[in-house]
């Protein structure tokens, strides 16, 4: 996977993929595949893959806070994903 920003391929995300409802905290880019997690204020943390020949995000899992999800990243490894949010709990997600 190419590591420079691309904005003609993120740009159109948006526009084919309204996925957050109530707001995105933040977002973080798996350092080992296509996927991208993020951390929402609805309490969630979700994963999505990105497929490049259909310029789509597919959503392939989630996880829940019991508060508002404010916070995610990858370790190096892309195994796993921590995340930390209002209800004070920092999860690691594998």
């Amino acid at each position: 996977m190419d590591t420079e920003w691309d904005p003609t391929i993120y740009s159109s995300w948006n526009q084919h993929c309204p996925l957050w409802n109530s707001g995105v905290s933040s977002l973080t880019f798996c350092p080992t595949a296509n996927i991208m997690a993020v951390s929402d204020w609805d309490n969630t943390i979700t994963c999505y893959k990105y497929t490049e020949s259909n310029d789509e995000l597919d959503e392939i899992g989630y996880r829940k806070h019991n508060r508002a999800a404010l916070s995610c990243c990858w370790d190096k490894s892309g195994n796993n994903i921590f995340s930390g949010g209002c209800d004070n709990i920092i999860n690691v997600w594998n």
